[in-house]
């Protein structure tokens, strides 16, 4: 005892030797190490009782096409490219759901199918939010409930749907599918003034993207906000003549035009009042091919 406590011999008091006070600090931090180690481990399991856990899911396939889509729905294990999983349980893996170009009568250019509805009630705000680890940078991330990602994604395609068949557009139904300020901006750009001569380019031609579907790759803390993205491939565009809706063979650019491989990113946020997904930013990031 006399190597960790000795008594003064003028005082008459007893103090700490400095082998005592070493001995005592390297107690404390040793169980500070395993406190730490311990809550590393409880974190550990949580995380994998969360993911571990297996997901009953709703499948609905269907094939794009110009006609009612019929829905099929049965058990599954996993997402496929013709396959949206619908589930409430937390998962690491994005679901994939396909948005492909068509032919449809009355549009002399390739337009989306209508969206397919999802099979049950919009979900009302607040809803679940979880955090989960991204496979590909290892980084953490949120998460929100498939059924709230099921209604995003019907929201931006029956934006895009809109978009896809018309040539110019009307400020109240833009403004149905994005906020205020973005809905303004597309109206402006879409307006053909009076004197001006105006062309807008239609896909004609689209190759598979290396990636098929759209992503919901992240969301917000607060799940109100979600970014989606989309592998484009190349394709082939054509110039049309806004207010004929005619094809214009002479337009200054070309009557037809070669577009790159790209990827469009779309950030999506919830409207309160609305009670729907409208898209804030839309961006196209070409690609280049090796």
């Amino acid at each position: 005892m006399d190597m960790f406590i000795r008594k003064d011999p003028w005082s008459k008091k007893k103090k700490v030797t400095p082998v005592g006070w070493l001995t005592f600090g390297v107690a404390a931090a040793f169980l500070v190490i395993l406190g730490l180690f311990l809550w590393s481990l409880y974190e550990r399991l949580s995380l994998e009782r969360v993911q571990s856990s297996p997901p009953t899911a709703i499948a609905i396939t269907s094939t794009p096409s110009p006609t009612p889509t019929t829905w099929v729905m049965e058990p599954v294990q996993s997402s496929s490219p013709t396959a949206t999983a619908i589930a409430s349980t937390p998962s690491p893996t994005p679901t994939i759901w396909v948005m492909e170009f068509v032919k449809e009568e009355g549009y002399p250019w390739l337009v989306y199918p209508e969206p397919p509805t999802p099979p049950f009630p919009r979900p009302k705000y607040p809803w679940p939010v979880w955090k989960v680890k991204d496979e590909i940078t290892g980084r953490e991330k949120y998460d929100v409930p498939d059924e709230v990602k099921a209604w995003l994604i019907h929201d931006l395609w029956e934006a895009m749907r809109y978009r896809i068949t018309h040539l110019t557009y009307d400020l109240e139904t833009l403004l149905k599918f994005y906020v205020k300020e973005k809905a303004y901006e597309e109206y402006e750009k879409s307006l053909v003034k009076p004197g001006e001569v105006r062309y807008v380019y239609m896909p004609q031609e689209v190759k598979p993207g290396l990636i098929q579907g759209l992503v919901i790759t992240s969301c917000s803390e607060d799940g109100k906000r979600c970014i989606v993205v989309r592998h484009l491939g190349a394709g082939k565009l054509r110039a049309f003549d806004p207010q004929t809706q005619k094809p214009a063979p002479n337009a200054p650019l070309g009557e037809y035009m070669e577009v790159p491989p790209a990827i469009a990113v779309w950030e999506m946020v919830y409207d309160d009042a609305a009670e729907r997904w409208k898209i804030a930013k839309s961006e196209r990031i070409p690609i280049e091919e090796e």
